[in-house]
């Protein structure tokens, strides 16, 4: 599947809109105090959290529809439009949307732009390991971007958020606040409950492999030891050399269980299963939510049923919801 920058340099009708665009007023020029801000948001994840710190006071609509990660984003001349209208843009950071530059400095984007995960405890890459740096034309640079695995960053997301709103729209600074203060309550909750379920494992049910390497903050957190077959990006495949040397290596650790994140292809990990013996579990959600149910298709239940679906294979006894 095409990175977002390959799109940007192959596709001729995006573009020739980048170019119509030039004369479009900078945004949030023409919004009056009496207009909700127009929020824009790169992944559903962001997207969530700024409907739940945001309300009925913002208009918000997201680049990438559900289903989608935004290693794989395609822009459309909708989406751009979308840009050069935004009063604010909340992007993860640290390199998750590094491709989404060109877009943005085509576009002529005036507006705010704010990281979400400034504010978090991030995780450094080794430079040397698999799948950094420059993947296929999606360089993450040097820390892994993925800080909404731990709930105490996406904590901080939301926080982060709020006080963005409240900048471009101060009129609604209550009602930013009162939301924010109830959303960090329920990811508080749902933190306290992942913790009680996953950090009382016993030592040795705690490694699991998964299709790529999305969920380090969630194995540093929670307590689990994450294996995982290839470097950030879910739609890089590892070679035959490197699936034999995994497969080596898984029988010679615990390893439980192995888990394929939505939207990754399960290929590998089907082969990695069969010549192993271990069993495949329930697909876990990590750079995007669901579309086939209300509970994953927000982030704070998309991040319930993976600790679920971790528990059914390292502890089925304590699979059950908060």
């Amino acid at each position: 599947m095409k990175s977002l920058s390959v799109a940007v340099r192959s596709s001729a009708c995006v573009l020739a809109f980048l170019a119509c665009l030039k004369g479009v007023p900078a945004s949030g020029q023409n919004r009056s105090q009496a207009e909700p801000p127009f929020v824009v948001t790169t992944n559903p994840i962001l997207q969530d959290i700024v409907r739940h710190v945001g309300g009925d006071r913002i208009r918000a609509t997201c680049l990438l529809p559900p289903g989608i990660d935004i290693h794989a984003f395609d822009p459309t001349p909708a989406t751009i439009r979308d840009l050069t209208e935004a009063d604010l843009l909340v992007i993860n950071g640290f390199g998750l949307e590094s491709a989404l530059d060109p877009v943005l400095e085509n576009a002529g984007f005036k507006g705010r732009v704010v990281e979400a995960a400034s504010r978090s405890q991030l995780i450094s890459i080794e430079p040397s390991g698999p799948g950094h740096g420059d993947d296929h034309g999606h360089a993450h640079g040097p820390v892994d971007p993925h800080a909404w695995q731990d709930l105490r960053n996406a904590i901080t997301y939301a926080q982060v958020i709020r006080d963005a709103l409240i900048a471009v729209h101060p009129e609604a600074r209550d009602t930013y606040q009162r939301l924010t203060d109830l959303y960090v309550r329920e990811l508080r909750t749902l933190d306290n409950w992942a913790r009680r379920q996953l950090l009382n494992l016993p030592a040795g049910s705690r490694s699991i492999l998964v299709s790529h390497q999305g969920l380090e903050y969630f194995g540093r957190a929670y307590g689990l030891n994450i294996v995982s077959v290839v470097g950030l990006s879910p739609y890089q495949d590892p070679d035959a050399r490197q699936v034999g040397a995994l497969i080596d290596e898984l029988r010679d650790r615990n390893i439980q269980g192995i888990f394929v994140e939505y939207g990754s292809n399960r290929g590998v990990i089907e082969q990695i299963s069969r010549e192993s013996g271990i069993p495949i579990g329930d697909t876990l959600f990590t750079g995007t939510l669901g579309t086939g149910d209300e509970l994953s298709a927000t982030f704070a239940g998309s991040f319930a049923l993976n600790v679920v679906r971790i528990l059914r294979v390292l502890d089925p006894g304590s699979s059950t919801l908060p």
